[in-house]
Parts: C-alpha cells; sequence; structure tokens
C-alpha cells in the first residue's frame, strides 16, 4: 500500500515564514538561500550591516527582506522583532494588532573572541600572555552575540513561533548555530569556545520548555565551513590548515551547512527537538 505522505515535500518550507540573524553573510547567507530556495514564503535577514544585507537578499528579492538590526543585546533582539511584526503585517495587508506567526527562527549571528592563541612547545609566559589577551569587552561581546542573542531572539518571537506551532505538531522551530569548539578541550580559542557551550546549554534548556509550547529547538555544531572568521583565500586561514587533516577528505561548505537548516527546519525535522547535529566532517578526530 502506498504511503499516505507525499515524500516529495518531506524538505519543503512551502508557505513557511523564516528569519535568520546573522543572515547578511557567510553560513547564514547560505541558510536564507537554502530556504528561499526550496519554497519559503519570506526570509527576513538581519544583521548590523546595511550592504552585507543587501547583497544577500538580491539573490532573491521576491522572498528575502532585510531587517537591519543588532541581536547582540536585548534591546536589538526587541527591535528586530518589531521590525519583523510591522513588516509582516505590512506584507499581509494586515492593520495594527493584527496577530502574525513565524514558523522557523535561526539563531546565526557570532563572533569571535579577541583572542590570542599559541603554538606548541610554548613557555609558561607565552601561554599566560595568550590567555590575557581578550579584555573584558572582547568576553561580554563574544557571550552576548554568541549566546545571550539567542536567549533574548527566542523570547521576543516566542508568542510568532508558537502562533505557528499550533498549526500543526513540529511546524515551529529554532535553530541555534554553534560550534563545534563547545566540545572541545583542545580549542585554544577559549573565549569563543566557552560562548558556544553556553549557546548549547541555552539550546538543551530552551528546548526542554519550549517544546511543550509547540517550538523545537536544537542546534547545528558547525566544524571548519567558509565563514568571515574561516576564509579559504587566505592560505593561513585556520580552515585551510586542517584541510588536510580532515577525516571526511574536506572541509565543510555551503551545502553541508545550507542542508542541515533545512532538514531541522522541515517536515523531514518535526520529530527532532534538543538535538545538537555535528556539521563537523569528524573535525573532532584530527588531534
Amino acid at each position: 500500500m502506498a504511503s499516505p505522505f507525499d515524500f516529495r515535500t518531506l524538505f519543503s518550507l512551502s508557505g513557511r515564514i523564516a528569519l535568520v540573524t546573522g543572515g547578511g553573510s557567510c553560513i547564514g547567507s547560505y541558510i536564507a538561500h537554502a530556504f528561499a530556495q526550496v519554497g519559503a514564503t519570506r526570509v527576513y535577514i538581519t544583521c548590523r550591516r546595511l550592504p552585507s544585507l543587501t547583497q544577500a537578499a538580491a539573490a532573491y528579492p521576491e522572498v528575502i527582506v532585510p531587517i537591519q538590526g543588532n541581536a547582540s543585546t536585548k534591546a536589538g533582539c526587541l527591535a528586530i522583532e518589531r521590525a519583523f511584526e510591522d513588516k509582516e503585517r505590512a506584507r499581509l495587508g494586515k492593520g495594527e494588532g493584527t496577530q502574525v506567526g513565524l514558523d522557523v527562527l535561526v539563531n546565526n549571528a557570532g563572533v569571535t573572541g579577541g583572542e590570542g592563541v599559541w603554538e606548541a612547545g610554548a613557555s609558561v609566559e607565552e601561554v599566560s600572555a595568550a590567555l590575557l589577551q581578550a579584555s573584558d569587552d572582547n568576553w561580554a561581546r563574544t557571550f552576548a552575540t554568541n549566546a545571550s542573542a539567542i536567549q533574548w531572539m527566542s523570547a521576543a518571537l516566542l508568542p510568532h513561533l508558537a502562533r505557528s506551532g499550533a498549526l500543526s505538531p513540529g511546524r515551529s522551530s529554532t535553530i541555534n548555530s554553534t560550534s563545534i569548539m563547545a566540545i572541545s578541550p583542545r580549542s585554544m580559542i577559549h573565549v569563543y569556545a566557552a560562548s558556544k557551550a553556553a549557546a548549547e546549554s541555552l539550546t538543551q534548556n530552551l528546548a526542554h520548555k519550549l517544546t511543550r509550547l509547540g517550538v523545537r529547538v536544537n542546534s547545528l555544531m558547525f566544524g571548519p565551513l567558509p565563514s568571515e572568521m574561516n576564509n579559504t583565500k587566505d592560505p593561513n586561514s585556520y580552515i585551510n590548515r586542517v584541510a588536510e587533516l580532515m577525516p571526511i577528505g574536506r572541509v565543510g561548505n555551503e551545502e553541508d551547512a545550507a542542508g542541515a537548516a533545512v532538514y531541522l527546519a522541515s517536515a523531514a525535522g518535526s520529530f527532532v527537538t534538543a538535538a545538537s547535529l555535528r556539521i563537523d566532517g569528524g573535525f573532532e578526530w584530527i588531534y
């Protein structure tokens, strides 16, 4: 007997609305473009740099909607929520007070910590200096962007997400972009790694609370993928230094990041919550 489900639509986002923070470049833009390609009705993208947003949105101008904003503060997250609500109402032709829904939130905004590193065989003094290089401001900014923003954005957009989630079980979800560094004691960028570990903790805690409200919460633990932090055109960049060591035989690419996000956002992942998917090609095994 044929299945009553049409598996050709399993990875479709037809009729869905999404919002991607840090959507103006690299991983955020990969995800936004993929969502547009698999049928999303609208994909809102946010970041602080308007030129980056404009360039990312130009690929799918009928679908991708830029919102300039700063997700690293609570006030900034609330402002993004208000802008989303206003723009969505305007596109729907509905007035003030009308409730709108959001199907997918991707918390992708991220920064590094401005910290020092050291080479094998470094002296005690060199290790100490490297660990002390990051300032209090570096620490605060890294945690604000990589961790706190997940809580503020998830909270601000929760009513919209829950509204969409009420349409069918598993429809609504939050996807947090973290890093394999969150669980790697070998990481030498400790502030960044600690902030991503905090993001993983938030993922689990929010999943425990929000799944019962109709919103699935998962994370993507990325390994070496092209980004502003990992410039493939720079021969000295980290991604190029580890390329030959990767167990899977290559570093990550756009499809790896986008495909995993589409899985978690679509019906294919509708029974998945509190999951931390490693998108790292076996990176943990190279040391």
